[in-house]
């Protein structure tokens, strides 16, 4: 499990989780119209200072198809963080809806350790709007140098596709006070061979620790 080490309060985290099904059972991610059987991710905030958590694990998060004996799936669960100031422990674990949690189980949660820091906003910021088969697509931005693009490198997986600028103007990161507008990107993918598998979709800035939110992304090439 990977989350940003330091977030503003009630800002947007995403949580990069990976669930790998030990047992010797298919695990099916769809359950029965009362949504008994459905499995999820759940997370919840646990306030260092304070012996409960902040809440239950109200944030949850569809396993995206079936995993088989020995599988892993990976899930990306985007929440937002407490909204005061403090060191936190964003703790998740997997759940068949109406039967049990997999830590009541003997499994383990995943933890990570966050810390909520005071006013003043992120240094940088920025979102993945759009990751498909005909573009990959989205913004940032970096406080301390306003007008100034980001360079962004986008990855499958570990394999880099590409180095871009963030340098596109949108009225509407202008309308929104992000520097002078000009902090867009897109880039059209350009595969090698159309075999129908998952392509893991990351955007990073480049030299800096930073993904965008909502990176990974994962798709699948169309005919």
């Amino acid at each position: 499990m990977q989350t940003a080490p330091s977030v503003q309060p009630a800002a947007p985290v995403v949580a990069k989780l990976r669930v790998t099904n030990e047992s010797d059972v298919l695990w099916r991610s769809k359950g029965l119209a009362n949504d008994q059987y459905a499995l999820r991710v759940g997370c919840r905030w646990i306030d260092s200072a304070a012996p409960n958590p902040t809440h239950d694990y109200q944030n949850r998060f569809d396993f995206p198809y079936d995993v088989t004996p020995g599988d892993s799936v990976a899930i990306v669960a985007t929440l937002n963080a407490p909204s005061s100031p403090g060191a936190y422990t964003l703790e998740c674990d997997a759940v068949q809806e109406l039967v049990h949690w997999f830590h009541s189980m003997g499994s383990p949660v995943g933890t990570a350790p966050v810390t909520v820091a005071g006013g003043g906003g992120p240094a940088i910021e920025g979102f993945l709007d759009r990751a498909d088969n005909e573009m990959i697509a989205g913004w940032v931005w970096e406080k301390d140098y306003p007008n100034r693009p980001v360079q962004l490198e986008i990855y499958d997986g570990d394999v880099r596709l590409a180095t871009v600028a963030a340098g596109t103007f949108r009225q509407d990161l202008r309308d929104a006070g992000k520097g002078n507008g000009a902090h867009s990107f897109s880039f059209t993918p350009h595969f090698k061979v159309l075999d129908g598998k998952p392509h893991m979709i990351r955007v990073v800035a480049a030299g800096k620790n930073f993904e965008l939110a909502g990176s990974p992304r994962t798709l699948k090439e169309g005919p």
